[in-house]
């Protein structure tokens, strides 16, 4: 639990700085953005990456399950959400809410500290589904041309 707790202070500790530095204008706009490409393009992969290396072939089988749970948590959610939506009344973005977690950033460190390399190699399967079903779905919902999944942006 020591590292848990670690973790999450390591990581309030960047929000702060960066807070802090966006506050005292050494942080822009511009480097925001390049900040946030090093983040998801670079970072983010390397991380996955590295936890998948060394897994062993006994592995695979789970990593299958994972998968398919996953798939089918992101078709039953926007099915639930559709529901909560039909009984509510409720605009598109809370149905958003109730499918997709914020599980990005702090999810892969958090899993990390906890279950090592293996729970980070399990989690990003998890969220490779995730960032296809938000990506897709969760941008059809909320675009309001109606062209529906653009799969060159996809």
């Amino acid at each position: 639990m020591n590292e848990v707790v670690t973790q999450l202070i390591m990581l309030f500790g960047y929000i702060a700085v960066g807070f802090v530095c966006n506050r005292v204008h050494i942080l822009d706009e511009v480097s925001d953005k390049y900040f946030s490409k090093l983040l998801l393009q670079i970072t983010l992969p390397a991380s996955i990456i590295a936890s998948s290396i060394g897994q062993d072939d006994t592995d695979k089988m789970q990593a299958f399950i994972i998968l398919g749970l996953a798939v089918a948590i992101f078709v039953f959610l926007p099915l639930l959400g559709a529901g909560f939506q039909k009984l509510t009344k409720c605009e598109d973005t809370y149905k958003l809410m109730l499918t997709y977690s914020n599980l990005g950033f702090m999810g892969i460190p958090i899993m990390n500290a906890m279950y090592g390399d293996t729970g980070t190699f399990y989690a990003s399967l998890f969220m490779m589904i995730f960032n296809v079903s938000v990506f897709s779905y969760g941008v059809s919902v909320l675009d309001e041309s109606g062209k529906g999944i653009d799969f060159k942006q996809l």
